[in-house]
């Protein structure tokens, strides 16, 4: 069986998912200062890593696979966890490393996501209000009501 394979792959995932905290952590400072020049240069360095993530993951999970297949067990955990495993406490430091920087990741993603929510709305508003020109009533002398637009900055036909 392979497990020296196996704790270098969770040890590599480990680590990407590490840079990936990192990463999120300068996209939510980039976000919360409203830096989109900045928030243009991760995402090349975002992109990258995702593509290294699945890689890593996909080798994992092959890895996991096989040797949940020789042992009779359905998951990466239960295959850490059995009894042939070699080096049990190494691999399960490095399991539950892998679970709290997945956590982490998430939240980041989950707030990264709420910033970005709110700045598109921000942006939604400030184009409505900058497009839209209320219309305001006129009379004439007979009571009569004559709408009368305001110039606008923006044409609606663009």
């Amino acid at each position: 069986m392979n497990w020296q394979a196996l704790e270098q792959a969770l040890a590599a995932e480990v680590d990407l998912l590490g840079r990936a905290v990192d990463l999120g952590e300068r996209k939510r400072k980039t976000l919360t200062t409203n830096d989109v020049v900045a928030l243009e240069a991760l995402l090349p360095e975002e992109e990258q890593l995702a593509s290294e993530l699945q890689a890593m993951e996909f080798q994992l999970t092959g890895l996991a696979s096989q040797l949940a297949g020789k042992l009779g067990v359905s998951s990466l955990e239960d295959v850490i966890t059995s009894p042939v495993c070699p080096r049990p406490q190494e691999l399960g430091q490095l399991f539950e490393q892998m679970v709290i920087r997945l956590a982490g990741l998430k939240q980041l993603n989950e707030q990264n996501h709420l910033l970005i929510e709110q700045a598109l709305h921000f942006i939604d508003y400030s184009l409505k209000v900058i497009v839209s020109s209320p219309e305001d009533p006129a009379y004439d002398a007979d009571g009569k009501s004559h709408q009368q637009t305001n110039p606008r900055l923006f044409d609606r036909k663009m």
